[in-house]
């Protein structure tokens, strides 16, 4: 059975092709850019007169919620995962070629290699 879907041209019609049409579930919103088109889809069929506005506003408002709490997941794990790497940093520091502890014996080599420089 084939359904040729167009733009309602009045309320009836709409009433119609809403019965005609299977709900469809919300989408799987496992990620930020599927929350989108999800968000984009809601859109388009509640622009053709599929849904009802008022309910694509509430759906794309839970979409909306799940986005940013995909958001805000992703940013833990990359919280977690710069908390590790400081960590490592902290228990073994990078080596210094220079010991900067004290400044007299920096200023002697460093008049050296600026002699060793000029020359």
């Amino acid at each position: 059975m084939e359904f040729e879907i167009s733009t309602p041209a009045n309320s009836s019609d709409s009433e119609q092709l809403r019965r005609l049409l299977p709900a469809r579930p919300v989408g799987r919103l496992s990620s930020v850019a599927a929350c989108r088109r999800e968000i984009s889809r809601l859109y388009r069929e509640a622009r053709l007169g599929v849904l009802r506005p008022d309910v694509a506003t509430r759906l794309s408002y839970v979409c909306e919620t799940a986005s940013k709490l995909l958001r805000v997941e992703l940013e833990a794990k990359e919280l977690v995962k710069l908390r590790k790497q400081l960590e490592r940093l902290k228990a073994s520091p990078p080596q210094l070629v220079h010991d900067f502890s004290d400044p007299d014996a920096d200023a002697g080599e460093l008049a050296d290699m600026t002699a060793e420089a000029l020359s």
